[in-house]
């Protein structure tokens, strides 16, 4: 993404390239939106929402350990 604003503005100026790298950074985040979005409506049928299978690449690995450590701390306040 970067090379690409990096060329649209050397070719159109960098106001041009700017705007490219404003435009790209919305869409990336309303497609996180939309999928979020699904992946909640999707999870809501009857069963828990498990944001740790949300994750994509290196996210899955946070989400998961998030999880963990919440059910960890569920656990030490029911038994305590």
């Amino acid at each position: 993404m970067a090379a690409v604003c990096a060329a649209v503005g050397w070719v159109f100026g960098h106001e041009s390239g700017l705007w490219v790298g404003v435009t790209c950074l919305g869409v990336l985040y309303l497609g996180q939106l939309v999928y979020l979005a699904c992946a909640w409506a999707t999870g809501s049928s009857g069963r828990p929402w498990r944001p740790y299978r949300m994750g994509i690449g290196a996210w899955s690995e946070v989400f998961t350990r998030l999880y963990r450590q919440q059910a960890r701390q569920r656990n030490r306040r029911s038994s305590a």
